[in-house]
């Protein structure tokens, strides 16, 4: 079964880039945070690896993902604030966490932080939803969207 139901309201359908998203691999799911060129974070190295996480940066948000591992990953919008980084956000505007294919895609179709409909809610995070202080204590790489 779908993870959504086309057909329970015509004026809920989906478009097609939510069709095409929704019909897509884990892996077409990363190819497309590279396609639209998210920041891909490495935490730990090849021999502990601890986890992985993507940010799209917005004039006052930030999109990210936090993969925890194959079943389970954390995605939000962050409000920007000069006071903290992304991976520890104080407040966010959205939040969702499940199967990281669920999470990215939920992500991916929010609309732009500037559109009328996007959320806009002040959520206070809990330490379970941001990157773990044991992730930060190893020194995250950066690994930059290609140009």
């Amino acid at each position: 079964m779908e993870w959504f139901d086309a057909t329970a309201d015509p004026a809920h359908a989906l478009s097609g880039d939510q069709r095409r998203l929704a019909a897509i691999s884990m892996d077409a799911l990363l190819d497309e945070l590279a396609h639209r060129r998210w920041e891909k974070w490495a935490f730990g190295d090849a021999a502990d690896p601890l986890g992985i996480a993507f940010v799209l940066w917005w004039p006052a948000h930030a999109d990210v993902v936090v993969l925890h591992g194959p079943d389970r990953a954390v995605t939000y919008r962050a409000h920007r604030d000069p006071r903290w980084h992304p991976f520890t956000p104080e407040a966010v505007a959205w939040v969702y966490a499940g199967p990281p294919t669920h999470a990215i895609r939920t992500l991916l179709l929010l609309p732009p932080p500037d559109a009328l409909n996007a959320p806009a809610d002040v959520l206070r995070l809990g330490d379970n939803v941001r990157v773990p202080p044991t992730w930060l204590a190893r020194r995250p790489q950066l690994i930059r969207p290609s140009q």
